[in-house]
């Protein structure tokens, strides 16, 4: 699965070893439990970042937007599964 990836790193790369370290922490199944846990989060402030790039807004929009973002969060990590009304 991570063949294309590797080749592209150890092309790109002047260090075969680096390439190794990056392919070792690829195939490390841990670190790939706690990215998937992780990629919620940063998909949701992501998603607000690319907000807070618009042009043509205001700073009661970001009040607004950053709730969202709070709530999104919230849904995803806490244990108690309740949405917050915003």
């Amino acid at each position: 699965m991570y063949i294309p990836l590797v080749a592209n790193m150890a092309k790109d790369s002047s260090s075969l070893m680096a390439t190794q370290v990056n392919f070792e922490l690829l195939c490390d199944v841990n670190l790939l439990i706690s990215l998937s846990y992780l990629m919620p989060m940063l998909e949701t402030i992501h998603a607000l970042i690319k907000f807070t790039h618009k042009r043509d807004v205001f700073v009661c929009d970001y009040v607004v937007t950053i709730k969202i973002c709070q709530g999104q969060l919230y849904i995803h990590y806490s244990n108690l599964g309740k949405k917050i009304h915003i």
